[in-house]
């Protein structure tokens, strides 16, 4: 059996063909999401879901082409927390806001935040960037669309166009990247959004993981898509009991599972998993993107000097961490926080760049400094685990291109963690946990906690 899995990621868009019974991938395709829409509107962040549509369905005809017997079904993730709204007919009739829109980081009326204000009314936290507070954002600022009946994720609005739907659905790991969703009823917190002012009638219906959306006109299965997060850990962890998974790529993430564990950890989380249990989650507002920071100010500083553009430098950085040491815990050494776009808990806080000595300040220690402290955000995240959580976790799994492009990042995670990484054999893990979505809806797959275990073969 053949399944697809296609990943709608914030700056490129995947797909790969699973061979569940030879257990390989059959086929894999990438092509940059070039859907951005240009805002004036500060913090607005904002892409086109028919440019999006368009390179989806390019990629899903590229695929298909490449197999000699029918697709058994389709599995989709993207980005999380970002809405669209849709029309009585299924279509867009908005952009999408992507998760990194910061509007509801903005001062209302009020003298706090959109965000802050629906977290209060709420009694639970949304943060900038969540649907629900972009949307009580948009409520604001009257750009809630007239013929607007319902608001989806980008994943959600592309199983929509699909198989024709104009239903819009969603699965538990996607409504509590909305925000406002309550992990005990596994429902939406429909009475207290009405009390904050928000039309409940916008929310989409919320059906088990792995749930059948429709068909493509062709006749394939298009399954429910899974939150990106849950999506790579499902791609990427075999073993999630023994597991943790450190993601570092355009964003950041130490994910662990659990199943049973009540309490709540500081600092992180709670996501719902895929068919039960939940990842507690330590999310990086910056994550990759610091390193990115670093190279355009060594690719401006060299232009600036020589009067040519040098192109990419990224080269250049990895040779100078590969010619130099680092010791992250020397008096003398320099350090940075990378917390360049805040925190979860504080959007309004920001990196540094700290212990600067008359000795240290090199491009190489600039560099080694950003990698230790991108990592070091998320090892903090592990560090705040308890003991029951933390026990029997003897595997670090490192996903995302920022750990598989770059070896001293990869070095300072075993540093930092104490345990050697391992990599997935796979390096498109979102695109490969949507397969293994389709695998669980078709039934090929008995449980998506056993669904790694396909991994390992």
């Amino acid at each position: 059996m053949f399944v697809m899995g296609m990943d709608i990621g914030t700056t490129s868009i995947s797909g790969i063909i699973l061979d569940t019974d030879q257990q390989i991938i059959q086929c894999s395709r990438s092509l940059p999401n070039n859907s951005a829409i240009p805002s004036s509107t500060s913090g607005e962040k904002l892409q086109d879901p028919e440019v999006i549509w368009q390179l989806v369905s390019r990629l899903q005809a590229e695929m298909t082409a490449t197999l000699a017997q029918p697709l058994g079904g389709i599995g989709l993730t993207g980005q999380m927390h970002g809405i669209l709204y849709v029309d009585a007919s299924g279509r867009h009739c908005s952009p999408l806001y992507t998760w990194q829109d910061q509007r509801a980081a903005e001062i209302s009326a009020g003298g706090i935040s959109f965000a802050e204000t629906l977290s209060r009314r709420l009694r639970t936290p949304v943060a900038p960037g969540y649907g629900l507070a972009t949307h009580a954002c948009n409520v604001a600022q009257g750009l809630v669309p007239q013929e607007g009946v319902g608001m989806v994720t980008i994943a959600d609005y592309i199983a929509m166009r699909m198989t024709r739907s104009a239903m819009p659905v969603i699965d538990p790991t996607q409504a509590a990247g909305v925000g406002g969703y309550d992990w005990r009823k596994g429902a939406f917190e429909q009475d207290k959004l009405e009390d904050a002012g928000l039309d409940i009638s916008l929310l989409p219906q919320i059906l088990p993981s792995g749930s059948q959306v429709g068909e493509t006109p062709e006749g394939v299965a298009v399954f429910l898509s899974i939150g990106d997060n849950q999506a790579s850990f499902l791609g990427s962890v075999s073993a999630p009991a023994e597991s943790l998974l450190l993601n570092l790529g355009t964003g950041g993430q130490l994910s662990v599972y659990v199943d049973g564990y009540e309490g709540d950890i500081q600092g992180m989380e709670r996501r719902p998993y895929p068919g039960g249990g939940y990842l507690w989650v330590g999310a990086s507002l910056t994550g990759g993107k610091a390193y990115a920071v670093l190279e355009q100010f060594m690719r401006e500083l060299i232009h600036t000097y020589t009067g040519r553009d040098p192109g990419s430098v990224y080269d250049y950085m990895e040779s100078l961490t590969a010619q130099s040491a680092f010791s992250p815990q020397g008096s003398e050494s320099l350090r940075v926080a990378a917390q360049f776009l805040g925190t979860r808990d504080n959007p309004t806080q920001r990196g540094a760049i700290t212990n600067i000595t008359m000795d240290n300040l090199t491009p190489a220690n600039l560099t080694h400094g950003f990698i230790w402290g991108m990592v070091e955000e998320l090892y903090h995240f592990a560090a705040a685990l308890p003991p029951e959580v933390m026990q029997g976790r003897t595997r670090l799994i490192g996903s995302g291109n920022g750990l598989r492009l770059n070896q001293a990042l990869r070095l300072a995670a075993e540093q930092q963690f104490g345990l050697p990484l391992q990599l997935p054999k796979w390096q498109e893990e979102g695109a490969v946990g949507a397969a293994l979505t389709a695998a669980v809806g078709l039934g090929i797959v008995e449980h998506f906690v056993q669904a790694g275990r396909l991994l390992e073969s």
